[in-house]
């Protein structure tokens, strides 16, 4: 099976599975937007943010 990716080669050497990633970031950024009650608005935007940058 192929891997995709969300995230290109780093300084790290790291890529990041496209599956891991977005929800990863996207939960943690409706986290710190709940404060401003657009939690739900930031986890999709960073969720299509990631799939924008799709590689394999």
């Amino acid at each position: 099976m192929k891997e995709h990716y969300a995230h290109s080669d780093n300084s790290q050497d790291q890529r990041h599975r496209l599956d891991d990633r977005p929800q990863e970031v996207a939960a943690l950024s409706r986290k710190i937007a709940d404060k401003f009650n657009s939690a739900d608005l930031t986890y999709y935007v960073e969720i299509w943010h990631d799939l924008g940058k799709y590689s394999r």
